[in-house]
This record gives structure tokens, C-alpha cells and sequence, in this order.
């Protein structure tokens, strides 16, 4: 079939400037989702999930005439599991493809070869990709944290995060009245708790919902009083009461729900925090041991990306210009493509260690 006459409007330059900036979340510096679980590039279609075992610990002594205790080496498990495909477009109808034509031709557009009107809606259509892609990830990833698990199309992936790790608060934190949020921080990192005396932990992570009941606590409000704090700040607050909690770090990441209309619109639902509410997440610092992070957000291999073959599947997140909607002369548009195959994968289930205050 004979090309459409707006076949290559949106040009090599073009191309470079959506893929440039789609690739910018393997650099993300801000996202905290991220840190705690980097991306990696596994060239397989499947993962596998290796458990990391304690390095600390201690058996039972060995008797004169016996054999010593066997430990797990790496990993006392390891299991294989599919990653999930993602994907998302954004399409230039046909007025948007005239508007671009009427740029001029690549020569008639000076020494950058872009007018500025169409690099500012290439840039757009790519960040618009780029953030739908890191806060995909990242709601992945804090799923993961908080269920022990990874779910796609129905198949869950159990990590098998011990229940011995999620802890309830000793007060009820929606009870402002008689709720003592700071004290029950500090009965779990004073060391009254046996299972998290052998951490020394980095951060304490909530949402601003659960902040919020922080804050109104009788606790809270009794230390602002009568130390005369103007100061909303929990850890100049913490350190009035229990001088040694880890720093309190509230997470704000949110996604919103999305649905559509019969004519193909978005509708805009209600927005959520990725963090959920009434639970808290309770860092330790890896700083110093062999794996310094929760484990991976690994990215599979892909028959998507314009690069990949039968041969040879393509790695990463892709960003590609699918023309083949200029075949429908009728209706022709184009389609900007992002996407990835990819999952979390917690390495360190022994180490997922979260607070519920509220039940």
C-alpha cells in the first residue's frame, strides 16, 4: 500500500526527542520507589525470584561427636515468575497531522529542524508517556511492599513476607483522643520489640492521610502545647518525646482512576495514594551489607520496540512512532507508543517490615 502524503511528518528529530525523554526514567533520581527498588534490564521473558536469607544469625551449639547445623545459603527459595505487559499511546488525529504539515518542511524549518510549536508538543506527548510509565512503577513497587505480592490479570506472585512483620499499632491512630502515635513508634524501635532489635533503620514512610492522624493525636498536640512549638515538623516533635526514631518521611504519590467514555474519552475518577492509608513502612538501612535494596523492579525483553527480532527480543522500556494509521485514508492519524514488560521483584521478603494504624 502506497504511503500516506503525511508519512514522515513526525520525522527522525522528532523520534529523538520522544525517546529521549521516555528514557529518562532509568535515570530518575526523585523517585523514591525507584531507589528502594531499581530498575534493572533482565534479558529473559520469566524471573525468578531469589529469597535473601539473614546473615547474622546464630544455631544451636554443635555437640563433640555430632555434625554441625546446615544453613540456607543465598537464598532458601527460588521461584519462577511471568512479568506483566504495559503499554499506553497517544494518537495525533488527522487535524493534528495538518497542523504539523503546515510547519514547513524539514529545510524550511531552520538549523534545529523542529518549529518550536512541534517540539513543545513532541516534549509534552513524551513527558505526558514518561510520568504515566514512572507512576506505573511506582505504584507497582509500593503494592508490592505492603501486599508482599504481585498481582497481573489475575496471577499473583506471593513473595512470602512473613506475618511476623506487619505489626499493629498499640494505639488506634483515627482515636485522636487517646491515640499515642509517637510512643507506639518508639515501643517498635526501642527494641521492645525482639524481631526489630537487630535492624538500624533509615526512614519511617506514611502518606499524608496517615500524617495527618499523626498530627491530631492528643500526643502530638500535647508536646506542641506545652513545649510552645509553632513547628508541624514530626521529627523536632519526635525528639522532644523520643530523641533516636528514624526520620519521618511523608510520601505523597498518588494515581488517579481512569475510565471511558462511549465516544472514547477519559473520564477522571477519584485519586488515590500509592502509600496506603493507615499503614506505615519501616525502612531499615542496608547501608554497608551486599544488597543494599528491597530487590529489583526488573524490566523484561520485548517483541515491541522497533529494534527487537525473532532472534534477538529488544530490552527496556520502548518508545516508537506507529505510522500504520496512515493506511486508513478515510480517518489516517499517528500513534506515539510507550510501554514495557516488566514486575518488582522482592528479594528481600525477610525485610518488608510495615506498621497498620488503624483496623
Amino acid at each position: 500500500m502506497s504511503k500516506h502524503a503525511l508519512a514522515g511528518v513526525i520525522g527522525q528529530r522528532e523520534r529523538i526527542v520522544i525517546g529521549t525523554v521516555v528514557d529518562q526514567i532509568r535515570a530518575t533520581q526523585d523517585n523514591l520507589a525507584l531507589q528502594l527498588l531499581p530498575m534493572k534490564n533482565v534479558p529473559a521473558a520469566y524471573f525468578i525470584n531469589t529469597q535473601i536469607t539473614s546473615w547474622g544469625g546464630q544455631t544451636g551449639e554443635r555437640g563433640f561427636d555430632a555434625q554441625g547445623k546446615n544453613i540456607p545459603a543465598r537464598s532458601h527459595n527460588q521461584r519462577l515468575f511471568a512479568p506483566g505487559a504495559y503499554q499506553e499511546s497517544i494518537r495525533f488525529n488527522e487535524r493534528d497531522l495538518l497542523m504539523y504539515a503546515k510547519a514547513g518542511t524539514l529545510e524550511e524549518r531552520g538549523i534545529t529542524g523542529l518549529g518550536g510549536d512541534q517540539l513543545d508538543e513532541m516534549t509534552l506527548a513524551a513527558e505526558k508517556l514518561k510520568g504515566r510509565i514512572e507512576n506505573r512503577m511506582s505504584n507497582l513497587i509500593w503494592q508490592s511492599f505492603f501486599t508482599g505480592k504481585y498481582t497481573y490479570q489475575g496471577v499473583i506472585t506471593d513473595f512470602g513476607v512473613p506475618a511476623t512483620q506487619q505489626f499493629v499499632s498499640g494505639s488506634d491512630w483515627k482515636n485522636y483522643a487517646t491515640s499515642t502515635p509517637f510512643t507506639d513508634l518508639e515501643l517498635l524501635f526501642g527494641g521492645y520489640s525482639p524481631l526489630m532489635r537487630k535492624y538500624k533503620f533509615k526512614e519511617i514512610l506514611m502518606n499524608p492521610s496517615t500524617f495527618a492522624d499523626l498530627m491530631q493525636s492528643f500526643e502530638t498536640k500535647n508536646v506542641l502545647k506545652n513545649y510552645n512549638l509553632r513547628s508541624s515538623d514530626p521529627n523536632q516533635i519526635a525528639q522532644f518525646l523520643y530523641p533516636g526514631l528514624p526520620s519521618i518521611r511523608v510520601i505523597r504519590d498518588a494515581y488517579q482512576e481512569e475510565t471511558y467514555a462511549v465516544d472514547g474519552s477519559i473520564i477522571l475518577g477519584d485519586a488515590y495514594y500509592m502509600v496506603p492509608d493507615n499503614k506505615v513502612l519501616l525502612v531499615p538501612d542496608f547501608g554497608g551489607l551486599r544488597y543494599t535494596q528491597y530487590g529489583e523492579f526488573q524490566i523484561a525483553e520485548n517483541m515491541n520496540d522497533t529494534s527487537a527480532t525473532l532472534a534477538r527480543p529488544a530490552q527496556g522500556i520502548y518508545c516508537f512512532v506507529d505510522e500504520k494509521g496512515l493506511e486508513q485514508k478515510k480517518n489516517p492519524y499517528v500513534e506515539i507508543v510507550a510501554g514495557f514488560n516488566g514486575a518488582p521483584n522482592l528479594m528481600r521478603n525477610q525485610d518488608i517490615l510495615t506498621l497498620t494504624t488503624h483496623v
